[in-house]
């Protein structure tokens, strides 16, 4: 996701808004990880991000993180055909480095920097095509 296209464009902000609502919808998350997913502080601003993107404040912290968000969604369908391990993969148990028996959506949610490191894993694991 370029920077400036969807600072400049409201409406395309919109969209892809919805685009990420509806992707956490189907990877079941809850509030509170959507909110550790996107940085927000409050569920005001996750309303907004949700109900009313038009009103939402683009800083280059969230596109970043949309950005991540969308490419992990991507590394998932590239690396899987079957729905259940392309939605539900981030919630499933991983024995492997660097989960080590933790669920990615676990490492993802803790901070900015375990975004990134499902995001490079992932990205690792299809061989590094973004």
């Amino acid at each position: 996701m370029q920077a400036q296209s969807s600072t400049t464009d409201k409406g395309q902000f919109a969209h892809v808004a919805n685009a990420i609502h509806n992707l956490f919808e189907k990877w079941q998350l809850n509030q509170k990880q959507r909110m550790q997913l996107l940085g927000f502080t409050s569920t005001s601003m996750l309303h907004r991000f949700e109900n009313e993107p038009e009103k939402v404040s683009v800083r280059p912290d969230l596109e970043t993180r949309i950005g991540l968000l969308l490419n992990i969604h991507q590394a998932l369908r590239t690396l899987f055909s079957n729905p259940d391990n392309v939605y539900g993969y981030l919630s499933m148990v991983n024995n492997n480095p660097p989960f080590n028996g933790q669920k990615p959506i676990e490492i993802a949610c803790r901070d900015f920097m375990g975004l990134v490191r499902v995001h490079d894993t992932l990205d690792g694991m299809r061989g590094g095509m973004w």
